[in-house]
């Protein structure tokens, strides 16, 4: 059997509303977070593992955290994982959301409390009752993803991208104001329109519409392109731009389904072999142990991976030196790949 897939789901309104300064892997352990609510009245027992609804309570032990958000995979060393995790804490209990109306402003705290209790090995998160009432409101509409997908993408532009645009997942279409388009990407007031488009929008493009070594089934979003609106009069390189389009192929429940089936027939080998092949074949590069490898080969049946080593020599000059993995049986051969894909630069 596959493993089980985590779906994070949350009413539409968390899309536009300003998130926490997260910093590198937090934004993944956020939403790992918000995989693990349900609805008030949802009674299905396999739901109500961690979390307490009546009490808005998450108690989720820490090894299981560690599994769904793939800290395993960070290739860092467990004081710097404590210390992350610690900090990412910190951060849920100042999250705040401002709102403003004709007649009043109010803000609220997202999270009334958030603590790694090592001594009972878990983790523990109680959110405020008007942000928990606001992420499962699905009734309006919501925003559902796998959360391995978005933990697989890289940059923190690509996964804002994705998890908006999978709330037109149904339509293949989404418009934003240009005003709001920043504000929603968290992109900064110094950043140029070519700016935005070279180390942006491009890039992010890029990678949620093309074939990975971490998934050879699918993309993201298929056809994925945008479309600048500019202020009429405005035409040209130097046109005012006040709008932003972007149109890809609508998911369809039918072949949703029979992309399922075939994955579930894809053996747990098949899936590691199609990583390797394609890791070996683009001479993928990867960091371990602060050593920048790249993908030379590799002895499927024997547990092993072949690298070129990048090692400094004494005049400070890089020279591939040949280093061969090996792992004592399959489970470990399996976790071994995951840490050197996950850590591809």
């Amino acid at each position: 059997m596959g493993e089980k897939k985590e779906i994070v789901k949350y009413n539409n309104d968390l899309n536009y509303m300003p998130m926490p300064n997260f910093k590198g892997r937090q934004q993944d352990l956020f939403f790992a977070i918000l995989s693990q609510i349900q609805e008030k009245h949802d009674s299905k027992n396999t739901l109500q593992r961690f979390f307490d609804p009546e009490k808005r309570k998450l108690v989720i032990p820490f090894k299981k955290f560690v599994e769904i958000c793939r800290i395993d995979e960070w290739n860092r060393s467990f004081t710097e994982i404590w210390h992350e995790i610690r900090d990412f804490l910190n951060i849920l209990t100042s999250y705040k959301i401002e709102y403003k109306t004709k007649r009043s402003y109010y803000n609220f705290v997202c999270f009334e409390e958030a603590e790694h209790d090592t001594w009972e090995q878990t983790i523990n998160i109680t959110f405020q009752k008007r942000f928990y009432d606001m992420v499962v409101s699905y009734k309006l509409g919501f925003t559902a993803f796998e959360l391995a997908e978005f933990i697989s993408l890289n940059s923190k532009y690509t996964k804002t991208l994705y998890r908006i645009l999978k709330q037109f997942r149904s339509t293949g279409k989404a418009y934003f104001s240009w005003d709001e388009f920043l504000r929603i990407m968290d992109i900064p007031e110094s950043y140029k329109n070519c700016d935005i488009d070279k180390q942006i929008l491009k890039p992010t493009l890029k990678e949620l519409t093309e074939l990975t070594i971490f998934d050879q089934m699918r993309v993201p979003f298929k056809n994925l392109a945008y479309e600048k609106e500019k202020q009429k009069g405005t035409r040209g390189r130097g046109g005012k731009v006040i709008g932003i389009t972007f149109t890809f192929k609508p998911e369809n429940i039918d072949m949703q389904k029979l992309q399922h089936e075939v994955e579930q027939m894809q053996s747990e080998d098949d899936k590691y072999k199609t990583i390797l092949a394609n890791m070996a074949d683009k001479f993928a590069r990867f960091k371990y142990n602060g050593i920048l490898h790249e993908t030379a080969g590799f002895d499927f049946e024997n547990f092993k991976i072949i690298t070129n080593q990048f090692i400094e020599n004494e005049f400070g000059d890089k020279e591939k030196r040949q280093h061969a993995y090996t792992a004592r049986n399959k489970e470990l051969f399996f976790k071994m790949i995951d840490t050197f894909k996950n850590n591809i630069v």
